[in-house]
């Protein structure tokens, strides 16, 4: 939930809905890891000098991090983990990792890239136990 859902649910009625799924998965004694959205390709901002990729306050990203710590699950913040890398390539670098004329949804190389991402982060915070179905 979130990219595709932001104009269908206010971010409180999101909150709510991710809660009741965040517990019910609890329940069944997975572990939960949630994990922000990223930004839209075209979600280019300057930061005054450079051209930066922003997009800290879209899809819900508070809400989620604020779910997180109220009911103690991981957290891989994807929402500034894509914009530092997609900063880091570039506008017309970014594209390319997007489909053909869609600003929001990944192509297989950018979905890979993005995956990598969480990967990593998940690595970073010492939640290695898991068996990740992806292979780089």
């Amino acid at each position: 939930m979130g990219i595709n859902d932001e104009k269908a649910y206010s971010e409180g009625q999101f909150k709510i809905y991710m809660r009741q799924i965040v517990e019910a998965v609890k329940a069944k004694g997975a572990t939960v890891v949630l994990v922000t959205p990223q930004g839209r390709a075209i979600s280019w901002t300057t930061d005054g000098v450079n051209l930066v990729h922003y997009a800290e306050d879209d899809f819900y990203r508070h809400a989620t991090i604020a779910l997180s710590q109220e009911q103690n699950v991981g957290l891989v913040d994807l929402n500034v983990l894509s914009s530092a890398y997609f900063t880091s390539i570039g506008p017309a670098e970014t594209e390319l990792l997007y489909k053909t004329g869609d600003w929001l949804h990944f192509n297989r190389k950018g979905a890979t890239v993005l995956a990598k991402l969480v990967v990593q982060d998940l690595q970073r915070q010492g939640m290695d136990g898991f068996d990740y179905l992806i292979s780089f």
